[in-house]
C-alpha cells in the first residue's frame, strides 16, 4: 500500500508570506486522496487566520505560542504515514511530495530533508542566509559539522513511527532549534536520515536587519540550551569540556573572517554591506548566548531522558552520513566520531563483519585495483588510526 502524507504548517502572524505559501500547496502535483494539509494557528492577531479560512485546508489551533508546540499539535491531529513539515514563509515545489515519496521508497529511510533555497531576494539582508549556507539541509544532513545529522523543519519529513517511538518535538526547552534536537535524537537511535535534492522549497528570508538580528539572537540562546541538554555528548564526544560554547563563537568568527577576506579581495559596496550584516548578526548571536549562559535554569540530562525511551539509544554499531569523498561515522559503542573516505568505510565494514585480514586485503585489491603490498600497508595504517582515535576498542 502506498504511503499517505500529512503536511503540517505552523502559522503565527504570517500575513506577509502566508498566501504565497498556501498558493504553492494548492499547486502540489500529487493524488489528493493520499495527502492532507493541516494549518496550525498559533494565536495570530494580524489577520493570518482570516487568510487561512479562504483555503480548502483543515485548521486547528494551538494556544501555547511556540512553533514546536504548534507542530506537535498538527502531528497529533494528523493521520498520514509520513509527517511533512514546512513553514509559513516557504514556497513548495509542485513535485515536493513525489520527491519525498521516492526517498521513502527505501524502507530504511526514517526521515528526509529536502533542498532549501532562498526565495529571490529583494535586498542584501534577504540574500544573507544563502551567503553563509544557513537554512541548508544539504549541510545539516550530509556535513553536520557539529555532531549528528538533523533536518531544518522548513523542509522536513519523518515517518510517523519516529514520533510514536521517540516522542514529539521538545517544546519545553526549545522555541527554536528544536529541529536540531529532534534530528540528534533520531540519529542517536540509529535511524537513517536522507537528503533529497528534488524535494525543493524556497525560503522567504527576513527582510530587515532588525528582524535578522532578532532571529540570530534566538539562535544564540538556543545553542546554549542545546549545549546544556547534550552536555554529555559535548564533553565526551566533541571534547568541548568548557561550559561555554566555543564552537558557536568559532563558527561565527570564521564566517566574519571569510566576509572580511572577501572584502579585502574586492573592496566594493556589496562586500562592505555583507561584512556589516555579519558583524551585527554575530553580535546578536553572542548576546543571545550570553543571556542563556547567565540563566540558572538547567535542562534535564539528555542521556538520562533518552534511557527512558523505547527503543533506547543504540549501544553497538555505527551510523554513516556524508558525501562519497568524506563520510562521517559515529560509533554507538565507543561514543566516538570520525571522518573517513570511501576506502576507509569499505575497510571498516569488513572489520565490523570480522573478516580475516587476508580476506580484507584480497577483496580490497579487487575493489580498488591496487597492488597487494600497498593495500596491506593502508589497511594496517587505517586499523591503527581507528584504535588510536578510540573509534574501535
Amino acid at each position: 500500500m502506498k504511503p499517505t502524507f500529512s503536511i503540517i504548517l505552523p502559522i503565527y502572524n504570517a500575513g506577509k508570506t502566508i498566501e504565497s505559501c498556501l498558493d504553492s500547496l494548492l499547486r502540489i502535483d500529487f493524488p489528493t486522496e493520499r495527502y492532507e494539509v493541516i494549518l496550525v494557528d498559533n494565536g495570530s492577531i494580524d489577520g493570518s487566520l482570516e487568510i487561512m479560512r479562504r483555503y480548502p485546508f483543515r485548521i486547528v489551533r494551538e494556544s501555547v505560542k511556540n512553533s514546536f508546540s504548534a507542530r506537535n499539535c498538527g502531528i497529533r491531529n494528523s493521520t498520514g504515514d509520513i509527517i511533512v513539515l514546512t513553514d509559513s514563509d516557504c514556497v513548495v515545489d509542485p513535485g515536493w511530495l513525489k520527491a519525498f515519496e521516492a526517498s521513502f521508497s527505501d524502507n530504511e529511510v526514517m526521515a528526509c530533508g529536502g533542498k532549501i533555497v532562498s526565495y529571490p531576494p529583494k535586498n542584501a539582508v534577504e540574500a544573507y542566509p544563502s551567503k553563509i549556507k544557513a537554512h541548508n539541509n544539504e549541510v545539516s544532513i550530509l556535513e553536520s559539522p557539529l555532531f549528528l545529522p538533523w533536518i531544518d523543519t522548513a523542509n522536513a519529513a519523518y515517518r510517523r513511527t519516529v514520533f510514536d517511538e521517540l516522542g514529539f518535538f521538545d517544546d519545553i526547552h526549545f522555541d527554536v532549534t528544536g529541529d536540531i534536537d529532534m534530528g540528534w535524537r533520531t540519529s542517536l537511535h540509529g535511524y537513517k536520515i536522507e537528503y533529497s535534492e528534488r524535494a525543493l522549497v524556497q525560503h522567504i528570508n527576513r527582510s530587515t536587519l532588525k528582524a535578522l538580528m532578532r532571529q540570530y539572537g534566538q539562535y544564540g540562546y538556543a545553542s546554549v540550551r542545546l549545549r546544556k541538554k547534550y552536555r554529555y555528548y559535548y564533553e565526551n564526544v566533541l571534547m568541548l569540556k568548557d561550559y561555554g560554547t566555543w564552537w558557536e563563537i568559532n563558527h561565527i568568527g570564521k564566517i566574519l573572517f571569510h566576509s572580511l577576506r572577501n572584502l579585502f579581495k574586492k573592496m566594493d559596496l556589496n562586500n562592505l554591506i555583507l561584512c556589516y550584516i555579519q558583524l551585527c548578526v554575530g553580535m546578536a548571536h553572542m548576546s543571545g548566548m550570553k543571556q542563556e549562559m547567565k540563566s540558572p535554569r538547567m535542562i534535564s540530562a539528555d542521556r538520562d531522558a533518552l534511557e527512558k525511551v523505547e527503543p533506547k539509544p543504540l549501544k553497538s554499531g555505527y551510523i554513516v552520513w556524508g558525501r562519497d569523498d568524506e563520510r562521517n561515522l559515529y560509533n554507538f559503542e565507543t561514543e566516538t566520531k570520525m571522518v573517513v573516505n570511501e576506502f576507509g568505510l569499505y575497510i571498516l565494514d569488513h572489520i565490523r563483519n570480522k573478516s580475516p585480514f587476508e580476506s580484507i586485503v584480497e577483496s580490497a585489491c579487487m575493489e580498488w585495483d591496487v597492488d597487494k603490498e600497498t593495500i596491506e600497508a593502508d589497511v594496517k595504517d587505517f586499523t591503527t588510526q581507528l584504535q588510536l582515535s578510540g573509534f574501535m576498542v
